[in-house]
């Protein structure tokens, strides 16, 4: 669509335009709270948050493990929400929204800066503010790293291509800056030294020397390949709900369908759910090779359109190249496919379609007004639809009752749903579907959470045969091994309850838990100088254990 000249006031219009779109769509997640899957872990239970912005919880922040990644300024961004707001659930969803709102705008500004052109960089940052794919990454409290890389990340572009001009070396540094916060609040931003390559080979502007571009290009690859690695290495030791091992070649196949489907949900983006099982994402070689047919027409398309559109070119490129990290080419943790990782990769689309419709209304000028018409219906639809989805995130239950809606065989949809009853005192609801977990897939926290609720209800025996279970399929599991403990002692197996409170206790030596119940069975054995020692040992370690405390001074009583 051509540029006509607007008047200074509608050139200020435009941003808070943008910004109110996407506050439209979000702004109700300030009435949200947390939700059970990874808010718990990331906030709602994490006790080193209380120390906030001190040394400590700074230091805390470069050093934990928690999320099985090296994150450190998402950890700094939640300890300075806990600062603020404690454990009120709105100051942390208005972080992710304010987040949002700013990476919208610097989009838009970035797009008419850099090509100086109004509408289609409005057109490609309002679909970037609404899109029905990204309501994940700005809802959900616990994917704080969606949106905080994603401000760092268009920081950094913003930062390199300036106002125009050469490249600066103030322009240069703080380039590299933003990307290294970028890389410290998620690590999916790795392919960023390529797509600044793609923007200076493809994008408008003057060309420079490749060489010179390759070598300015070596610090922020050397920061790629070191957060790579590190990412690599924690996740690969993370094998809780991990799926099975799959083979380089099906790998490759899947790559090529998740390309696919996200560009198909990109246009059509109905059933979306907060997991897709991998198990359902595994698919005929017949559908693999149409997709990759797909994938090579529109980059055959996009090549021949090069020359005469560089944008298109390089907004498919974008889309390449930034999603390739989450296609499972490299495989780690649980899921293979889901809503977030389209939250970058998406941009790329919105450029190549914003600039393929100008060009339509060019070569055909009486395509202006449908076309005007169909790019505002679109940002509509979009953002009714963004809404609509936003409202799922709620609370657990609203989320998870909708994931089944859309998968009844979502296995994880089952266990947090189950939980979260569990929780609220309902486990009698509770256990259909942390029985359906467990048959949908034999995980030993599914296994874990099953027996929980068992023996709540008192059916110990069969709780202690799901204990088992989980201990079978992961033997480094103390918290199961403490609790299949206490039911064999229930059961009257005092020797399998003290095997298990021991291995319990070699497995996580600061487990006061599993020392104080093996005092008790060390009691009932008739060993009380060993429980004693226990009971002291419970102590130690949590000085406020007061069935400890009693237990040692009546048998110190007793001895006196």
């Amino acid at each position: 669509m051509s540029q006509p000249k607007l008047p200074p006031i509608l050139l200020l219009l435009v941003p808070l335009l943008l910004i109110a779109l996407g506050a439209g769509v979000f702004t109700q997640t300030l009435q949200f709270g947390f939700t059970n899957l990874d808010d718990n872990v990331y906030v709602a239970d994490n006790a080193a948050l209380e120390q906030g912005l001190s040394a400590g919880g700074i230091g805390w922040a470069f050093t934990n493990r928690e999320a099985n990644l090296w994150m450190p300024v998402t950890w700094l961004s939640f300890l300075a929400d806990e600062q603020i707001h404690g454990l009120d659930p709105r100051g942390y969803h208005l972080t992710n929204l304010l987040l949002h709102l700013a990476t919208v705008f610097l989009l838009y500004v970035l797009l008419r800066g850099w090509t100086g052109v109004v509408w289609r960089a409005a057109l490609v940052a309002a679909l970037f503010a609404i899109h029905p794919l990204h309501v994940e990454s700005v809802a959900w409290v616990a994917e704080r790293k969606d949106v905080l890389s994603g401000f760092f990340f268009m920081a950094a572009l913003r930062v390199y291509l300036g106002r125009g001009g050469p490249l600066t070396a103030r322009r240069y540094i703080g380039t590299l800056i933003c990307f290294a916060l970028a890389l410290m609040a998620k690590p999916m931003v790795v392919t960023l030294p390529v797509l600044l390559l793609l923007i200076d080979c493809s994008g408008p502007g003057e060309r420079r020397p490749l060489l010179r571009l390759l070598l300015e290009k070596i610090p922020f690859l050397l920061l790629a390949a070191a957060m790579s690695i590190v990412t690599f290495l924690l996740v690969q030791a993370r094998d809780i709900g991990a799926p099975d091992p799959i083979p380089l070649f099906e790998r490759i196949g899947q790559a090529i369908a998740f390309y696919a489907l996200y560009l198909g949900k990109m246009f059509y983006p109905v059933g979306l759910s907060v997991f897709y099982p991998p198990e359902g994402l595994h698919f005929e070689w017949a559908r693999i090779a149409a997709w990759a047919l797909l994938l090579i027409s529109v980059t055959g398309a996009a090549w021949r359109l090069r020359d005469r559109l560089p944008m298109v070119w390089m907004g498919w490129l974008w889309y390449l190249v930034m999603l390739l990290p989450v296609v499972g080419l490299v495989q780690g943790g649980m899921q293979l496919m889901s809503d977030r990782y389209f939250y970058l990769p998406s941009i790329g689309l919105f450029v190549a379609l914003a600039w393929l419709l100008n060009e339509a209304v060019q070569q055909r000028t009486w395509l202006r007004w449908p076309v005007v018409t169909l790019a505002v219906a679109a940002v509509l639809a979009g953002a009714a639809l963004a809404h609509r989805q936003t409202a799922v995130w709620r609370d657990s239950g609203t989320l998870f009752r909708h994931a089944l809606e859309v998968n009844e065989e979502n296995y994880l949809a089952h266990l947090n749903l189950g939980v979260m009853l569990d929780d609220a005192g309902r486990s009698v609801e509770a256990l259909p579907h942390l029985r359906r977990a467990v048959e949908l897939r034999q995980d030993a926290v599914h296994h874990f959470n099953l027996a929980n609720v068992l023996f709540k209800l008192d059916r110990t025996a069969e709780a202690a045969v799901h204990y088992r279970a989980a201990v079978k399929r992961q033997p480094e599991f103390p918290e199961a091994h403490n609790n299949l403990g206490i039911a064999l002692a229930r059961m009257g197996d005092l020797r399998g309850a003290h095997a298990h409170f021991e291995t319990a206790i070699e497995q996580q030596a600061d487990y006061a838990g599993a020392w104080y119940n093996l005092g008790l069975v060390q009691l009932r054995e008739g060993k009380t100088s060993a429980a004693a020692a226990s009971f002291r040992r419970t102590l130690e370690l949590d000085p406020g254990h007061l069935g400890a405390r009693r237990r040692l001074g009546a048998l110190q009583v007793g001895n006196s």
